[in-house]
């Protein structure tokens, strides 16, 4: 296993499929049907925020965490957990985009205490060393340091590997929502019955890492058990597809979908954690995962993807 994929569970719950507008929310190109067309084409037409440099980000280290920050410190946090390469310029820029966008707080914790690479085998080497557990007590005490020192909630999002971990850190009571961009994590590292905050999931059909299959699963485990997870399958894509996936040999998401996820990424975050005061003058948050202004919390979706006998997917 590497790049965020998970062990299968370890317990049945009935897959359960949502409609929103009478369009189920299996696809990324099957999302609810837009009421105004003007609304759904604010991707394109809106000024943007300019993001600032990611030389701007702020070394940190506090016992034994350490990471890059930048913002505010009475603004609603986030936590920007990287892909197995390390800490690298794309998690740097995911980080200050989002910042631009949210007026958040960001946070990009150091993982691998200042290793990163951009060979496959280096980072699978890494990736398969990584203390699962001290990894997620770094989330914890960057969470509770952010909490700290003046943000009133904090929130995670993750991609690949940092995504399991971004989830893994929500049954602790000190994120209040979280994000996994191709991310799921083991079971024995976070219970489904534990996720006590809202979780967001997004996994491509194509993806050789983490299957469909292992998401919905997860999802559906989180649902039974009371709790709050959204799922978000793009139909062709492969892992990494918010990234670069021609590195790790995976296909490519359409631009379309590429803006939807991160328009419900966007539109989830600012929901559970809120945007500070000065930002989204422009309205640029999405509405793709809403109905009647209210966020389906809860979807899992159904998948004709056949999953190996082990429940991943052969990279």
């Amino acid at each position: 296993m590497g790049c965020g994929a998970s062990r299968p569970a370890t317990k049945d719950a009935p897959i359960e499929e949502h409609h929103t507008n009478g369009t189920a929310l299996a696809t990324s190109n099957s999302g609810p049907a837009p009421t105004n067309t003007a609304e759904h084409q604010h991707e394109h037409t809106s000024v943007k925020p300019a993001a600032p440099s990611t030389s701007s980000l702020v070394p940190i280290e506090f016992g034994l965490v350490k990471g890059l920050e930048y913002g505010d410190k009475t603004a609603p946090a986030l936590l920007v957990v990287q892909e197995w390469w390390g800490i690298n310029d794309d998690i740097k820029e995911k980080a200050m985009m989002l910042h631009a966008k949210g007026g958040c707080r960001v946070f990009i914790p150091d993982i691998y205490k200042g290793k990163s690479t951009v060979e496959v085998a280096e980072a699978k080497h890494m990736y398969d060393n990584l203390d699962w557990p001290v990894a997620v007590q770094d989330l914890i005490q960057a969470a509770e340091y952010l909490s700290g020192t003046g943000s009133p909630k904090v929130a995670a999002i993750g991609f690949c590997m940092g995504g399991s971990l971004a989830v893994a850190a929500s049954q602790y009571g000190k994120i209040h929502a979280a994000v996994a961009c191709y991310g799921i994590p083991q079971f024995e590292i976070c219970p489904p019955s534990k996720v006590d905050s809202p979780i967001q999931l997004h996994v491509g059909s194509k993806d050789d890492y983490v299957s469909v299959a292992s998401a919905e699963e997860f999802a559906a485990n989180v649902k039974s058990t009371g709790g709050s997870c959204e799922l978000h399958i793009y139909e062709g894509a492969g892992h990494a597809f918010l990234n670069n996936p021609d590195k790790v040999g995976q296909a490519k998401a359409s631009e379309k979908d590429i803006g939807l996820a991160w328009e419900r990424i966007e539109t989830f975050l600012w929901k559970h954690v809120g945007p500070h005061a000065s930002a989204h003058s422009d309205g640029q948050t999405g509405s793709h995962s809403q109905h009647n202004g209210q966020m389906q919390e809860k979807s899992a979706v159904v998948s004709s993807q056949t999953p190996t006998t082990d429940g991943i997917a052969s990279a």
